[in-house]
């Protein structure tokens, strides 16, 4: 194998569990929350979503924020049930 190639496999072998980094990329985030990253792409132009950008282009997730913003978009079970119009079980 070419010392780059192993180089490169040993790296990927070495990965990080994506609940363990600080930073998490939108893939991770997407593997994580299951939000796509079209859906994130949108929410971050929207301002939505908090977010880093390094180098102009390279875009990486707080992820201790996004547990945070996800936890105060959280919705109540009596209002779900309002919407859904349903007697509660």
């Amino acid at each position: 194998m070419v010392g780059w190639m192993q180089n490169f496999v040993k790296r990927e072998k070495m990965q990080i569990n994506p609940c363990q980094k600080k930073f998490i990329t939108p893939m991770e985030f997407e593997a994580l929350f299951s939000i796509g990253t079209d859906a994130q792409s949108i929410w971050r132009s929207k301002g939505i979503l908090p977010y880093i950008k390094l180098g102009g282009r390279k875009v990486l997730y707080d992820r201790e924020k996004i547990e945070k913003w996800i936890a105060k978009h959280e919705v109540a079970g009596d209002q779900v049930q309002y919407i859904l119009d349903i007697e509660p079980i």
